[in-house]
């Protein structure tokens, strides 16, 4: 017999039969439910129908009658409800699947690795070059939506002008779109992919004539740079790099450098024309303290072949032996792409030859010793044939004070601007 008003409304803590398997339960708490009893392949189940504040008895019974002929049709309600809210989330997994962006797996991608990478410069370059090749076309894109056709959105305006930076990029979205393959947030080709796909319409990155300048590091992390190459190796290639680096010089030039072309008592490096560019006869080169104490620790690799900086048997450092000590302490990850220090205008790691362009923008920028006269120290000829054929000087004391000021700037003795430039007006 169904439960009165009454008696639903004074039901005391337990289970009490309104009928037709259906019951009013009461818990310790007082809150009162409805619930659903009943047999099926022979087994006996309690299903929740819902509150009382939230059911009536009315509607409760309705959705009671209504279950209990699923069952005499052997339709468990159970399986049956517990089925439909899998399937809601499963279309609500899939819609959001489906709406994840492809910023969002890259963001994913970069805090999960980010910890296997060597140095937090690493993670700042990722970050930086998808926010600015790649966010601005498809960041926002669903990941399953990025095609071919985005992706040579993003890659096609520098793969020419850029091309390191533009083929690392194109890594980058390769790996991105990888992960979002593996989560099974996208099917079919990775259309970032180089071989066998993206090769087929772009150029070879490697057949691009490099128009570029040189790769240099910024002036303002030379002082960190130089502490690092002096705490990482102390043999000849990294004392010629440091040499390289005070001097201003080309590489070239310092590693075929000769004892015999050193005046120490006057501080004066006069290398041969023969390994100067271009056959340049009388350059002189002033020997700063910071260069004299690299001189000093380079004699301990004296040898009968007269060479300041010398490599196996004697013969002269190959340029890859001073690419190497950079290569060393930089990270460089060939087949990822990653370094420490990096040309931030081309992402491409640094090489011995951007230290002049180094010299010459901390130059300019922090110092105002004259045009003419930086260029001199890097050995360019200045002015036009009528003016080399009267100058008769080369600036040669007030270079010293521009070297000087230099040696102290890469071994952090003196970064400030203001000194720079003070000294500068005292001996302009």
């Amino acid at each position: 017999m169904a439960l009165t008003d009454i008696k639903i409304k004074n039901a005391k803590e337990g289970r009490h039969p309104d009928g037709n398997g259906l019951y009013l339960e009461v818990s310790e708490s007082g809150s009162k439910s409805w619930i659903l009893r009943y047999q099926i392949n022979k087994r006996r189940r309690d299903m929740g129908l819902g509150s009382l504040k939230e059911l009536p008895a009315i509607k409760a019974r309705l959705l009671n009658a209504t279950y209990k002929e699923m069952i005499s049709r052997g339709i468990d309600p159970l399986e049956q409800k517990k089925a439909k809210a899998e399937t809601i989330a499963f279309v609500k997994e899939k819609e959001t699947l489906q709406l994840t962006t492809f910023k969002q797996v890259a963001l994913e991608y970069i805090n999960t690795h980010c910890t296997e990478w060597k140095n937090a410069k690493h993670e700042t370059q990722w970050r930086n070059t998808l926010a600015r090749y790649v966010y601005p076309i498809f960041g926002d894109t669903p990941v399953s939506k990025i095609d071919e056709t985005l992706v040579l959105k993003a890659l096609n305006p520098i793969w020419l002008e850029k091309t390191e930076t533009a083929s690392r990029v194109r890594n980058r979205i390769e790996l991105v779109l990888d992960l979002a393959r593996f989560k099974k947030l996208r099917d079919g080709e990775n259309p970032a992919r180089w071989k066998g796909y993206l090769e087929h319409v772009l150029p070879s990155p490697n057949k691009i004539k490099d128009e570029q300048h040189q790769p240099a590091l910024p002036y303002i992390q030379i002082p960190e740079f130089m502490r690092e190459l002096r705490d990482h190796d102390m043999g000849a290639s990294s004392l010629c790099l440091q040499f390289t680096i005070m001097t201003a010089i080309r590489s070239g030039t310092s590693r075929l450098a000769s004892w015999n072309q050193i005046d120490e008592a006057n501080k004066i490096w006069s290398p041969s024309a023969e390994i100067m560019k271009g056959s340049k006869a009388g350059h002189r080169v002033p020997l700063t303290e910071a260069v004299m104490e690299i001189l000093e620790k380079a004699k301990a690799f004296r040898n009968e072949s007269g060479l300041i900086f010398s490599g196996r048997k004697n013969q002269p450092l190959s340029d890859m032996s001073l690419t190497a000590i950079i290569r060393r302490i930089n990270g460089v990850r060939e087949d990822k792409g990653l370094a420490q220090w990096v040309d931030p205008n081309n992402d491409r790691p640094i090489v011995p030859h951007g230290f002049r362009s180094t010299f010459r923008d901390w130059g300019a920028e922090t110092t105002t010793y004259p045009h003419e006269m930086q260029e001199i120290a890097l050995a360019h000829s200045v002015g036009t044939k009528v003016e080399l054929a009267y100058r008769r000087g080369d600036m040669f004391e007030k270079r010293r004070a521009m070297m000087d000021d230099w040696g102290r700037y890469c071994t952090g003795t003196n970064a400030n601007i203001h000194s720079i430039n003070e000294k500068t007006r005292s001996v302009a």
